[in-house]
């Protein structure tokens, strides 16, 4: 399927101290095949959020936005909500910084589907993220999240993450880099509630062909655990890219 996004921003420093920024986001979601009709779908976003320095190291702020989600095919319900929170920012040393966020989900969903859940969603979402660089060579990164997404025969399906990813830079022209993901989820309701498990691992290379163009190869396996049937999967996936910047 096609995901389509089109967005305008803006940011405004109000002083040295505060900055408001504001967005509209519209994404399409556009299946290539009769059989994912029912994904089908646009959405209409307003985002503001409002961040204060707190000192060199501390950044805090509040977020705020409102949604419009429609479905094209009568099946899954379509919904409108306020999603509201606190973010921030925290860095220790120069070579430590973390970010924060934890938010308030609210999604009304207007039963206009065919699929049975009647359920509306109300509750958290959250993302810690901590970043370090050993030294000049490796840095990593450690993530935590709990998100609310759209669910493919479901309202929403919530997922916990955990990641850790890294990059080694110790090659002359070539730097190597990959993450470990392990995520649990779930289905609010529908035909049929799932609860599943998956495991991802990536690694890959990219290769400094000019000062301006990097080929780029990577590997990743993913393996789904899942408690309905014929959603289980094993899957591998290769990528190859060269990546040319003006």
């Amino acid at each position: 399927r096609l995901t389509n996004t089109f967005r305008l921003a803006t940011e405004w420093q109000i002083n040295p101290l505060w900055t408001a920024q504001g967005s509209y986001t519209r994404t399409d979601v556009i299946p290539f095949d009769s059989v994912f009709d029912t994904v089908e779908r646009t959405e209409h976003a307003f985002f503001a959020s409002l961040d204060r320095v707190i000192n060199s190291r501390i950044t805090a702020g509040v977020y705020g936005s409102r949604f419009w989600n429609d479905y094209t095919v009568d099946f899954n319900n379509s919904s409108s909500g306020p999603p509201l929170g606190l973010q921030g920012t925290f860095q220790v040393p120069d070579t430590l910084s973390s970010s924060a966020r934890y938010g308030w989900r609210v999604s009304d969903f207007r039963n206009d589907g065919r699929n049975p859940d009647a359920s509306d969603f109300r509750g958290n979402d959250y993302s810690v993220d901590i970043a370090h660089s050993l030294n000049s060579l490796y840095s990593h990164r450690l993530s935590i999240s709990r998100s609310v997404n759209y669910g493919f025969v479901s309202n929403v399906t919530v997922t916990e993450t955990l990641s850790y990813s890294y990059t080694y830079k110790g090659f002359n022209r070539a730097d190597i880099r990959g993450h470990f993901t392990w995520q649990e989820g779930r289905d609010s309701g529908g035909l049929s509630i799932e609860k599943y498990d998956r495991l991802i691992a990536t690694v890959g290379i990219d290769y400094a062909l000019s000062p301006k163009l990097t080929w780029e190869l990577a590997y990743e396996y993913s393996i789904k655990n899942s408690d309905q049937p014929r959603r289980d999967y094993e899957r591998s996936d290769f990528t190859i890219l060269l990546r040319y910047d003006f």
